[in-house]
């Protein structure tokens, strides 16, 4: 293991003490000892000032030139502070030449009858590890000043007005673009940032400001602040974050305030604008809303006009006169009618509610083909709501197959119940009609030889791409599906 090396001055106008001071250093510690030695101040300021730095310097109060407080004052006029380890070594003890000791830059004292191997061996060592820790200080010091002049340099190149604040609140530091806006005195910053404030932002803003001290949250308040110059306020967006040690504890707050004035105008005025769309466009659609609604209406008024022609000519028939083909093109008229007045009375103009649709067309057709009671009706519907160009197709085969099965499957005054389902699954919509009734021929194949009515009915499901099952056993059952969700 390398012996450690110390350089040492003594400055001692006593060479019999320079020489005792040496042995009793190298009896404290088998080290490399390099001493100087100096009879005046004037020449150990020399040797402490020439060649390589000495580790510790050790200084008499009393010198032929001048007494170790004055050594201790030029030297570090000459090496600046903390210059280097110095212990001065007097033989008065009083309080007071320690004081001036020091004060005059010395980092121990120790008297010449308490001069002791070990005790003058920690002494030094003591003095050493002072001013290195002085010297870590002040270059940590120094880098702090560096490091804030640096910050300082950056806040002011921003365009955003730049702060800190202690960790109690008080603003300590603004940028030049502040000074720019404001106009503030530097010992009133505190007190012009309330005054520039708008008075509505000031309570608002403190409440904040204070919740964030205590909490440790980010601060962010939107705040009028007035211009200095012109004296307008304008918006800012005033924000902070908490700078912590390694502890957690808060050592300082750093903020700005970002103008949002033009931000704030443009997002007011396009809320503007988009309201004053949004109302245009809701004139417009109540316009459009109110014509579709009467053209609905008109044409429901028109088909049922075309109704009461045919229920007219019905009734003028004379005996014997066959009713049927009057009596279909009048249902399948209604059923147009219907959807139209469904149409009319809904809230979207373009949806049909269907089980309210199918209550009113399968009552219709009941007290048109007469059949009283004997056949009844039983509906087993769920809600659904269908399109116009689902509901006219619908609409016209329902009519069709509950037409049909009122003619056909109840002649010769039979009873039976009629049976009309609809339900609805994962899009898809189905509707049944079945009767008990007299049931298909066992060579029925629809669209041969079928009635007009069925042929309407193939057509339609075509056009609505549905899917058709027919059944006729224990009367008749005609199903059809279709995904009425695109």
């Amino acid at each position: 293991m390398p012996t450690k090396v110390r350089r040492i001055l003594i400055v001692d106008d006593s060479a019999e003490d320079s020489e005792y001071t040496k042995r009793l250093l190298k009896k404290a510690m088998n080290w490399d000892w390099r001493f100087a030695e100096a009879l005046r101040g004037d020449r150990g300021l020399d040797l402490a000032l020439d060649g390589e730095p000495f580790d510790c310097i050790l200084v008499d109060h009393r010198l032929p030139d001048m007494d170790g407080t004055e050594f201790l004052e030029r030297l570090r006029d000459r090496l600046g502070e903390p210059g280097v380890a110095t212990v001065m070594i007097s033989g008065v003890g009083t309080e007071s030449v320690a004081v001036r000791a020091v004060k005059s830059g010395a980092h121990d004292y120790i008297l010449k009858r308490d001069l002791k191997p070990s005790l003058l061996f920690q002494t030094i060592e003591n003095a050493i590890a002072k001013f290195h820790l002085d010297l870590a200080e002040r270059k940590s010091a120094q880098a702090l000043v560096e490091s804030e002049k640096l910050y300082h340099g950056l806040a002011d190149a921003m365009p955003q007005i730049v702060w800190t604040a202690r960790p109690d609140g008080h603003r300590d530091y603004f940028n030049r673009r502040w000074y720019e806006f404001a106009g503030p005195a530097e010992d009133e910053r505190d007190e012009n940032w309330t005054r520039t404030l708008h008075p509505d932002d000031i309570e608002p803003g403190r409440e904040s400001w204070h919740s964030a001290l205590i909490s440790g949250e980010p601060y962010e308040v939107q705040s009028r602040l007035r211009e200095g110059k012109s004296g307008d306020y304008r918006w800012h967006l005033v924000r902070a974050l908490a700078l912590r040690d390694g502890e957690g504890t808060i050592v300082k707050w750093v903020g700005s305030a970002t103008d949002v004035e033009d931000y704030r105008r443009l997002r007011e005025d396009l809320e503007r604008r988009v309201e004053e769309r949004t109302q245009d466009l809701n004139r417009s659609l109540l316009d459009k809303t109110t014509l579709l609604q009467e053209v609905h209406h008109r044409v429901k008024n028109n088909l049922q006009i075309v109704c009461s022609l045919l229920s007219m000519q019905i009734e003028g028939l004379k005996p014997g006169e066959s009713s049927g083909h009057l009596n279909d093109a009048h249902s399948r008229v209604f059923a147009m009618a219907t959807v139209h007045e469904q149409l009319y009375r809904s809230a979207s103009l373009s949806d049909v509610d269907f089980p309210e649709y199918i209550r009113k067309l399968s009552s219709q057709l009941f007290s048109a083909y007469r059949v009283g009671a004997r056949v009844r009706l039983d509906l087993s519907i769920e809600p659904i709501v269908i399109t116009l160009d689902q509901a006219i197709p619908c609409g016209l085969i329902l009519n069709e197959l509950v037409s049909n099965s009122l003619k056909h499957a109840f002649r010769d005054g039979r009873d039976g119940t009629l049976w009309i389902s609809l339900k609805t699954e994962s899009g898809r919509a189905e509707i049944e009609v079945s009767d008990n009734g007299v049931g298909l021929p066992s060579d029925f194949v629809l669209g041969e030889g079928s009635s007009l009515g069925l042929k309407v009915v193939q057509i339609l499901i075509r056009q609505l791409r549905a899917d058709l099952v027919i059944s006729g056993e224990g009367g008749t059952s005609f199903k059809f599906a279709w995904n009425h969700v695109e």
